[in-house]
């Protein structure tokens, strides 16, 4: 709990330093916040049991950087929650506030040997690059409040039955405290795989029950690759207002009349609105799939250029207080590959595809999911004009 700069780890080439670990290896910050500027690099961290931890932070934190850093066996790995600030200003500690410039960058976390969730964080700022998350004993990642956040490159997995892969929500809308009419928002969630186990849903995002008003906006899903498994209903649900869902590919196996995502209140909070539905690939081997299940309290939500392929004919999922144009449905998405086995290279359009240049101009996003610009003429028209899902191709590769 002090100033720095600051590092703890190991540099140069060979082994990371290991740490066994029978409790919490690193405590942060505490009822009297100092800790500013510090980063904790290079070094595995083996738990002994479920009271073991890397990394806990018991007040604000300002500029926090974990690198390369690998945990096993813990009981968790991070955990960093809005309680415990709202705890020591009600102790009086009015300084207190969430941590500010949260990093974890390539690290290996998981195989956890309690019940709890692997990593729990809040904070102003927030960016997950590169990580590897798996095997937790709750929920993979939860993420409580942030104000701005970037979770991206990662793959995360192994969240128990239940339980979510990443559950983000927001403060709570009416509590007494600093969250009070705060929301979590300005969050881009992109080029991640989000790999589908013993969750119900894989990405929840939204209130954490229908209890609590926990609100959203001004959110990101982007690029994703979201697989999937014989448990697995929904990969993605959504509640919240702003919320844009672009070039994202939805794999759902051999699951009959499945949806690839879910937009709709789940409680007590306000109903979603201006919900974009942008070139997603929603893809199952089996009969049905539906690209979005969309409640009747949905407002203003707009499914466009969208690519639905299964072994017979699936929907877009509209309702009267959707919008739709550009999107193909399809038993036939001409594939590269016929029978897709997961690999995000399986989902991208053959020469013969009907996506090509089969969706709106006015709807088209700016790249798609490699990041290759969009429109590209992909039929000899000398008209360069958008494909439908989350793939654009070229003739020239």
């Amino acid at each position: 709990n002090s100033p720095g700069p600051g590092s703890i780890g190991a540099y140069g080439d060979g082994n990371r330093p290991r740490i066994d670990a029978s409790s919490v290896v690193f405590r942060i910050s505490g009822q009297s916040p100092r800790f500013s500027d510090h980063r904790i690099v290079d070094l595995e961290i083996v738990g002994q049991g479920a009271d073991s931890g890397a990394v806990d932070v018991g007040g604000m934190a300002r500029d926090l950087l974990l690198l390369r850093l690998k945990t096993t066996g813990t009981g968790h790995a991070v955990i960093a929650p809005e309680s415990i600030i709202q705890y020591w200003r009600n102790q009086g500690s009015t300084d207190q506030d969430l941590s500010d410039g949260f990093f974890v960058q390539d690290c290996e976390m998981g195989h956890v040997s309690g019940v709890k969730t692997l990593l729990f964080v809040a904070a102003h700022r927030l960016a997950m690059l590169g990580n590897v998350y798996e095997d937790s004993g709750e929920h993979v990642l939860r993420v409580p409040w942030t104000e701005r956040a970037v979770i991206s490159s990662n793959y995360l997995s192994g969240a128990i039955p239940t339980k979510h892969v990443v559950k983000l929500h927001g403060p709570g809308w009416a509590s007494s405290g600093i969250a009070r009419g705060r929301y979590t928002e300005r969050v881009v969630l992109s080029d991640n795989v989000f790999q589908g186990g013993d969750d119900d849903w894989t990405v929840s995002v939204g209130p954490q029950n229908a209890q609590s008003d926990e609100r959203v906006r001004d959110l990101i899903v982007e690029r994703n690759l979201f697989l999937p498994s014989e448990r697995v209903q929904v990969p993605l649900t959504l509640s919240g207002n702003d919320l844009t869902v672009r070039d994202n590919v939805f794999f759902r196996g051999a699951r009959p009349q499945t949806s690839c995502m879910s937009v709709g209140a789940r409680g007590i909070e306000p109903p979603p609105a201006r919900v974009s539905i942008l070139h997603n690939t929603c893809a199952s081997l089996a009969e049905s799939p539906r690209l979005a299940q969309i409640s009747g309290s949905a407002t203003d939500v707009r499914l466009f250029n969208n690519l639905v392929a299964g072994a017979s004919a699936g929907s877009t999922g509209a309702t009267n207080g959707s919008r739709e144009g550009g999107n193909l449905i399809t038993t036939a998405p001409g594939f590269v590959v016929t029978s897709p086995s997961g690999a995000w290279k399986d989902f991208r359009l053959g020469a013969s595809s009907p996506a090509i240049d089969a969706a709106d101009v006015e709807a088209a996003t700016p790249w798609d999911f490699t990041g290759r610009l969009r429109p590209v003429d992909g039929d000899g028209s000398s008209t360069a004009e958008p494909d439908a899902g989350a793939f654009e191709f070229s003739p020239t590769e």
